[in-house]
This record gives structure tokens, sequence and C-alpha cells, in this order.
């Protein structure tokens, strides 16, 4: 699975898979007292008239027909609202100044240190357990965050964050995470904890 950032700045962004279709929205308002990070769901209008609910039909680029694989900055919202698409939160962040960050999901409260202990002296790499009940570890490379999977035995790479590749010629491509299908079902605690590695790999 392929999540598009429509904006470079993770913390205030719309995800979108390949074809195009809006998935998460992530804001981060903090001109508020209170640093909050909030990640919410997109669902479709159900009562829609513009189609069955179905996924479109994609070409061979991956793409719907008739339809970019990821919007410009401007039109990034254009299609969730013009088609009533639900928002629905699913996660928050509380950043601190001094103290651990608080992370809220599922309206349980958990402090970083408890929900995603680091396991090495620079904590360059931080595990969780998931609500699946498996074990998952992130890290910081060169080149930005990974997650694998903290089984025993086994420690495949989940989920790579891709750069934004700027183009010389036409578009370039904003930042995108290959995710594998395995940790689709755990996609809110995924995007979540990535957001948090990412803004301290980024320091933003």
């Amino acid at each position: 699975m392929e999540l598009r950032f429509t904006r470079d700045n993770i913390l205030n962004t719309v995800l979108r898979d390949r074809c195009g279709r809006p998935l998460y929205r992530i804001e981060s308002p903090w001109k508020v007292k209170n640093r909050i990070t909030t990640i919410s769901r997109i669902f479709p209008n159900p009562f829609s008239t513009s189609g069955d609910g179905d996924a479109p039909e994609e070409d061979a680029e991956g793409a719907a027909e008739g339809q970019e694989n990821v919007r410009a900055d401007n039109a990034s919202d254009t299609d969730i609202l013009l088609a009533g698409m639900e928002e629905r939160v699913v996660a928050q962040i509380l950043w601190q100044d001094r103290g651990q960050s608080i992370f809220t999901i599922d309206g349980r409260e958990r402090k970083l240190n408890e929900y995603m202990p680091a396991t090495s002296i620079f904590a360059t790499k931080r595990v969780f357990v998931a609500s699946d009940g498996k074990s998952y570890k992130w890290v910081i490379g060169k080149l930005g965050c990974r997650m694998e999977s903290n089984e025993k035995d086994d420690n495949r790479h989940l989920v790579k964050l891709h750069r934004s590749v700027l183009a010389v010629i036409g578009k370039g491509r904003t930042p995108w995470l290959e995710v594998a299908e395995e940790v689709v079902p755990i996609l809110d605690e995924v995007l979540t904890t990535f957001v948090w590695m990412e803004r301290r790999f980024e320091g933003i």
C-alpha cells in the first residue's frame, strides 16, 4: 500500500492512496496554546450519488481514470469538501516543551515512554505494542524513518518513508509511505507513531 502526502509538511497534510483517494488528514494548528497534532481518518459519504462506493477502476499506471495520482496543494481539500466526506479523529499527540509527549488513541492517554519506550542510547529506536498484540520497532536512519517487526526472529521492514523528489521539468513528488499490507489493520497506530518519530528526526 502507498500513502502519499499532499504536502511536504507532515504535520499539516492530507494522505491519499495511489489512486488519489483521501484516507487521512493530519493537522497541527499550533497558534493555539496547547500544541496538539490530530490524526483523522476520512470516510466516503455513504449518501453520495457519484458512485456505488466501490473503489474506482485503475489504469495500468495505478491511477483512477481521469485523476492525478496526488492532487496539488491548492486542491488537496476540494474533493473532500464537495463530496461531504466524513472525518473522524483517531488519535492525537500533545507535544510538551518539557516532559513527555502524550498520545491519545482510542480514548486512552499514554505518555511517550510508556507507549513507545526507547531501545537505544540516543533514542533512535523506539518500540510499541499495537492493538494486534504484536511488537513493532521504529528506527531513525540517515534517510528517515522505517518500521520493522520487533517479534522474535522477525525484523522485516514493514513501513518505509520515501522522501520528496524535486523535478527540474514537470512536477516533483511529495513524500510517501510504503506500507506492508499486513499492518494496514493497525494503520491508525502506524501513522500516529510515525508522525512522532519523523518530527523528532526533522526537529520540526
